[in-house]
């Protein structure tokens, strides 16, 4: 609701008509009743040629809509490395992070450490809900060459703004993400921060039971 034919275009992949549409003057900076600006609308649109052109005309790479996602953040979840990298080189800030939400218990796990039925579902949805940067959605969704991507444009590896306190590397423990979790500590993750509960990434990865991760960190 309260799309403008601008963000309809850009959503539908459809740039030359944004191309006019912005030609006869309209900002580029509406929002809808989401706070998603017309460049939000074409990342969702998840067509470069479309996102280039707000980026031309002066669409901000930067705001946040009212759920506290940014386009980048956007991308990210979406795993699409061509609209991640045209953000990127037009200075989109990995590190923007929106409020933590309310507190919330960690993920329930089974005795034997597996997620079950619905409460692994209600488990996979925490974790997300955590991912409150770039990196650490990047890190729950094993979305590893953009993971990387964000290491390279200074995402702070260590960042924890969510409800339970787990950086990039505690998600990497409790969703297994064994490849994320190398170039996490490659780009200088600590394995000695403690969350809310007093769990470190190891400690996740243990109750998780999340072998090769496991492995990998107590290596480390």
């Amino acid at each position: 609701a309260g799309c403008t034919a601008l963000m309809q275009a850009l959503s539908a992949g459809h740039a030359e008509i944004a191309a006019k549409i912005l030609d006869t003057g309209v900002s580029a900076d509406f929002v809808d009743c989401a706070g998603r600006s017309a460049l939000f609308h074409a990342v969702l649109g998840a067509q470069v040629d479309g996102l280039n052109v707000i980026i031309s005309r002066g669409g901000r790479v930067n705001m946040l809509d009212h759920e506290d996602r940014s386009p980048l953040y956007q991308g990210c979840l979406m795993g699409e490395p061509a609209l991640v990298t045209c953000l990127l080189n037009a200075k989109a800030d990995p590190n923007l992070a929106g409020r933590a939400s309310a507190m919330r218990a960690p993920p329930a796990l089974r005795e034997d450490g597996e997620e079950d039925g619905e409460e692994g579902e209600s488990g996979a949805r925490a974790c997300l809900q955590e991912a409150r940067t770039c990196l650490q959605v990047c890190a729950a969704l094993a979305h590893n060459d953009l993971l990387l991507s964000m290491l390279e444009h200074k995402a702070e590896v260590n960042a924890a703004p969510g409800a339970l306190g787990w950086t990039a590397i505690h998600l990497c423990a409790a969703v297994g993400n064994d490849v994320g979790a190398a170039s996490l500590l490659s780009g200088g993750a600590s394995l000695d921060l403690e969350d809310m509960e007093g769990n470190t990434a190891r400690m996740l990865a243990e109750r998780a039971n999340q072998a090769e991760v496991l492995a990998r960190l107590l290596q480390a």
